[in-house]
């Protein structure tokens, strides 16, 4: 878990790690399941764009390294329970 917040973080709609922004990893958060029922609250933020700078990373992690964009549960660990 990189960062755990049920307010800020509701639907990630992307989750990217930048090797030439110094390792930070930057988080695309929106209230997507709101825009689809129609229940959007323009007084609250709606969208968020975050970064995250991991002191204690190196570099290079080996775990981003391996990483399968793509995989099922990178994106939505709910498909499996």
């Amino acid at each position: 878990i990189i960062a755990y917040s049920p307010q800020e973080f509701q639907f990630v709609a992307e989750l990217r790690w930048l090797e030439q922004d110094n390792g930070n990893i930057w988080i695309l958060s929106t209230r997507f399941q709101k825009f689809f029922l129609g229940r959007v609250n323009p007084q609250e933020i709606n969208l968020r764009i975050m970064r995250i700078r991991p002191d204690n990373l190196s570099s290079n992690p080996v775990v981003l390294q391996h990483l399968d964009p793509f995989a099922l549960n990178a994106y939505n660990n709910t498909l499996t329970h």
